[in-house]
C-alpha cells in the first residue's frame, strides 16, 4: 500500500535511473500505523528536498459496534474492527489510496469515507 501510494506522489519520471528506498520502523504502535506512516514519509520525502506533486496527507477510521471513529487507538484496534486508511492530496483533491480491512458494511461506508477525508482536509490545515 505504502509503494504504490507514495509513486502517485513523486515525480518518478525525473529520475528514470535512480532508486528510492523508504524504510518505515514502527517503535511503538498504538493502533493502525498505516497513516501515520504515509504522514511521517511525506514529510520525511518534502525535508529531503524530493520534487512531489501535492502533499499528501493520511487519515485512518476505524467502525466499531456500529460506530465511526477516527485515528482509533490500540485498545480501539484490538476490538478488531474494520480499518480504513485514506490519503487524500488536499491541493489537487484526489483520494489516492483507500484501503480497507477487512470488510465494512456498505452503509457504513459513505460516513467512514467522510470523516477520513475529513479529517485528512483538518490535518493539513496543521
Amino acid at each position: 500500500m505504502l509503494k504504490q501510494t507514495l509513486e502517485s506522489l513523486l515525480f518518478c519520471n525525473l529520475f528514470p535511473r535512480a532508486q528510492i528506498d523508504i524504510n518505515v520502523e514502527v517503535l511503538q504502535a498504538d493502533g493502525p500505523f498505516r497513516a501515520q506512516a504515509v504522514n511521517a514519509v511525506t514529510l520525511a520525502l518534502i525535508d529531503a528536498g524530493l520534487p512531489i506533486r501535492d502533499f499528501l496527507v493520511a487519515c485512518g477510521v476505524g467502525y466499531i459496534d456500529g460506530h465511526t471513529l477516527m485515528d482509533i487507538n490500540g485498545l480501539e484496534d484490538s476490538a478488531r474492527g474494520p480499518d480504513l486508511c485514506l490519503a487524500y492530496m488536499p491541493n489537487s483533491e484526489k483520494l489516492i489510496t483507500a484501503h480497507l480491512e477487512p470488510k465494512l458494511p456498505l452503509e457504513a461506508l459513505a460516513p467512514a469515507m467522510d470523516l477520513g477525508l475529513g479529517g485528512c482536509k483538518e490535518l493539513y490545515k496543521l
